[in-house]
């Protein structure tokens, strides 16, 4: 009983990462969005190349974490 509403949602949402929603959208969505709401377009603009940069980072340190237990 001691559960909000968000604390039910975490875990639930159907992507691991901000790229995969951004593709997830469909052309017209966001077409709108950068119609209508430039400043939202370029918030998920600049969200996506961070998420990209972070997920670069990652693969790098798994590269990194795998040749070292190899070696």
């Amino acid at each position: 009983m001691g559960q909000s509403n968000k604390d039910d949602l975490i875990g639930s949402f159907p992507v691991d990462n901000f790229t995969q929603f951004f593709y997830s959208l469909d052309d017209a969505t966001l077409t709108e969005i950068a119609f209508y709401y430039p400043q939202a377009m370029k918030n998920m603009c600049i969200a996506l190349t961070l998420d990209q940069q972070l997920l670069k980072e990652e693969m790098l340190k798994r590269k990194k974490r795998k040749k070292k237990l190899e070696s």
